[in-house]
């Protein structure tokens, strides 16, 4: 598997997860809380995925993600603008 590809699927299952599904079934909350707070904790590397995408899906993924966990509206406008 390329690179572009294993970081897209990890993006898609990591949004999966945080948004509380994946493939259409519900992920239990108890598991989609501890993933939330997860990534909450590492944001950067969320960030990180963000700017450095690969392709364009992934990059997409990663923004959803930070749809869901990122807190500062404001950080995440700054971000889509660079």
């Amino acid at each position: 598997m390329s690179l572009a590809r294993a970081e897209q699927e990890l993006l898609r299952l990591l949004l999966g997860l945080v948004a509380g599904e994946e493939d259409g079934d519900s992920v239990e909350s108890s598991l989609q809380l501890r993933c939330f707070e997860t990534v909450r904790d590492g944001l950067w590397l969320v960030y990180r995925a963000f700017l450095n995408a690969q392709g364009p899906e992934a990059k997409g993924y990663a923004d959803d993600v930070l749809e869901i966990v990122e807190w500062d509206a404001g950080r995440l406008r700054s971000y889509r603008n660079l």
